[in-house]
């Protein structure tokens, strides 16, 4: 379909991002209800993070990367897009912990570790395979699962923690442009 031709579909660019991303929002709750199910049914918390990285991350083609890391620029320059996709980023968050604590719950993860903490790691982690799928022609999606599912074992079992900033310590401050 042309640009212009999305335009009789959609009044903007911020109702197409919007659309995008409510399309999206099925398919999170589906593939939330499909990581519990697994977990319940299994226990293997490892399992399923492989299936889940490789059916819903690693599997997406560069083209669908490159959308969402464009629609990311555009949060950077339109204050309508960038709500957008906070909105989106909250709710991803919000199921990500909860997932967490299901696997908390069943044993399967550290009853002490941070929920919140771990899902905003879990979040960077995969807004950079989204990256690296988007602009890495030779990107290697079996390696990388392996890599990310030991890190994420490592961060499920505790050995990962936030550091507190020490006493004192400046807060950062954005950079001034000149």
């Amino acid at each position: 379909m042309s640009p212009g031709n999305l335009y009789r579909y959609f009044p903007s660019k911020e109702a197409i991002v919007e659309g995008l991303c409510q399309s999206d929002k099925g398919r999170r709750a589906e593939s939330f209800a499909a990581f519990a199910d697994f977990l319940a049914r299994n226990g293997d918390l490892t399992e399923a993070m492989r299936l889940g990285m490789r059916e819903h991350v690693l599997s997406k083609p560069p083209e669908k990367a490159r959308m969402i890391v464009e629609i990311w620029a555009e949060a950077g320059r339109n204050p309508r897009v960038a709500e957008i996709t906070q909105a989106l980023d909250a709710d991803v968050l919000d199921g990500i912990e909860r997932l967490i604590d299901v696997a908390k719950a069943a044993g399967a993860a550290s009853a002490a570790l941070d929920s919140r903490f771990a899902a905003r790691f879990f979040i960077t982690l995969i807004a950079g395979f989204f990256k690296r799928i988007a602009v890495e022609p030779g990107f290697d999606p079996d390696s990388e699962t392996e890599m990310a599912v030991g890190v994420l074992k490592g961060l499920f079992d505790g050995a990962l923690a936030p550091v507190p900033a020490p006493a004192g310590a400046e807060e950062l401050k954005p950079c001034a442009t000149r």
